[in-house]
């Protein structure tokens, strides 16, 4: 197809991904700020940030949800702001990559964090207008297993469920069958069925659990039906924002050795106060 996607998301060793509770939570507070609520103690602290974010781009109320448009020398940026948790913007992003190059041939990265996600594109991207198609509910899970090579991650989910249904046998006592052979025979009988019966409950099962525990299908779908009924605030920036900051940043990690990285953050940072300061003069 001409096309190709990478991912930079991570998930953070020992730290629990947002809940839904407190996601919400999250959203009621920017809805605060936006209205130039600020209480207690963090959000005071944070009031500064969120106030360059207010004047750089703006601050999402509780109905709405933010897209950021941005073009640098890397290429076309997006930066939306769904407030799900980390896990639903993985699958969103890796969704709305999937979707982007089915479209139009392209090259994209894309990173994710609590807040938000970022896809950045090589080719020219038009992200405000292509969003309603990109952000559609109806086939789902059917572009979730195709982005991110579903029937790899069923085949490996297959293998310990074929185990525990008595279908492969680690061998008889003394004679145990070494963990290729194991994954092979699970492997041929993942295709079997693939090929003759592809309504195999062990099947369905197998892609179940890829959608719902390594995936959050549920969430993510909940997440996009969500955003249908939010008005989409869409603002093109000059720099990247408080908000966009982190997500950046996330990417970039992942391409820089921590030297470049920090150089690269410092420049950023100076493009950042620049753009806030004309805003402000504006």
């Amino acid at each position: 197809m001409g096309a190709s996607v990478r991912g930079h998301g991570r998930r953070v060793g020992g730290r629990l991904p947002l809940s839904t509770e407190l996601a919400a939570a999250v959203r009621d507070r920017f809805d605060r700020a936006a209205r130039g609520i600020f209480e207690g103690a963090e959000m005071q602290r944070v009031r500064p940030l969120l106030e360059i974010q207010a004047t750089m781009s703006a601050l999402p109320r509780k109905n709405e949800y933010l897209a950021e448009t941005l073009r640098s020398r890397e290429g076309w940026h997006i930066f939306l702001y769904p407030f799900a948790g980390r896990l639903a913007h993985e699958g969103l992003a890796t969704v709305m990559a999937w979707r982007l190059t089915r479209l139009r041939p392209n090259s994209l990265v894309w990173a994710a964090n609590d807040y938000g996600l970022e896809i950045l594109a090589a080719k020219e991207t038009d992200f405000a207008a292509a969003l309603p198609a990109l952000l559609r509910p109806e086939n789902l899970a059917d572009d979730i297993l195709a982005s991110v090579n579903g029937t790899e991650l069923a085949r490996r989910s297959f293998r310990e469920i074929a185990r525990v249904a008595g279908l492969t046998r680690e061998g008889p006592p003394g004679r145990p069958r070494g963990a290729r052979q194991i994954q092979a025979s699970s492997y041929l009988l993942f295709e079997v069925f693939q090929r003759y019966e592809p309504d195999h409950r062990l099947l369905a099962q197998s892609r179940r659990e890829v959608l719902e525990m390594q995936l959050e299908e549920t969430r993510l779908r909940n997440t996009m039906r969500r955003m249908q009924t939010e008005a989409c605030i869409v603002r093109q920036i000059e720099a990247p924002t408080p908000l966009a900051y982190p997500l950046f940043v996330e990417r970039l990690r992942e391409q820089l050795t921590s030297e470049q990285l920090a150089d690269r953050i410092r420049a950023m940072e100076v493009v950042m106060e620049k753009a806030h300061r004309k805003h402000v003069r504006t």
